[in-house]
């Protein structure tokens, strides 16, 4: 005689529970693809506006960090707004709560106020944050040629 284990109502099969987690996996990697793409349009359209503007194409890659949970990526655009316009914004992220990690990548449009990024200290609400240049090939190449 076969047994057969009883499911009792309610309980998942291990197996749909896998494929379930799968499914979620890829519905989050396409999600990530996505977005990825949009960032790349942004960016790119940012550059051809700057571009029509006459303006220098040199733009200045920065990571921040030292950012509280309460900083939202709004918060952040708006404040560094006052130094260029913002093209990408890249935050760290814990996958398993969704929440910042307190650090992100920016690329910046530079501005006659952009000099003052490493020159003076940051705080937004109420907290101190750390702004350090990245190096860019594309700057150093302007660099270079200018």
């Amino acid at each position: 005689m076969q047994q057969r284990k009883k499911q009792h109502k309610g309980q998942i099969n291990p197996e749909k529970k896998k494929q379930a987690k799968i499914t979620r996996q890829l519905q989050r990697l396409k999600l990530a693809q996505k977005q990825n793409q949009h960032r790349k349009q942004e960016r790119k359209q940012g550059l051809k506006e700057h571009r029509r503007a006459g303006r220098s194409e040199k733009y200045l890659q920065l990571f921040v960090s030292g950012m509280k949970k309460v900083i939202r990526p709004g918060i952040l655009k708006a404040y560094f707004a006052g130094f260029g316009k913002v093209l990408y914004m890249n935050f760290a992220m814990n996958r398993s709560t969704e929440e910042y990690r307190g650090s992100c990548y920016i690329t910046l449009q530079c501005t006659a106020n952009s000099d003052k990024l490493s020159d003076s200290e940051h705080f937004i609400r109420g907290a101190h944050i750390t702004v350090v240049e990245c190096y860019s090939p594309d700057n150093a190449k302007i660099k270079a040629m200018g």
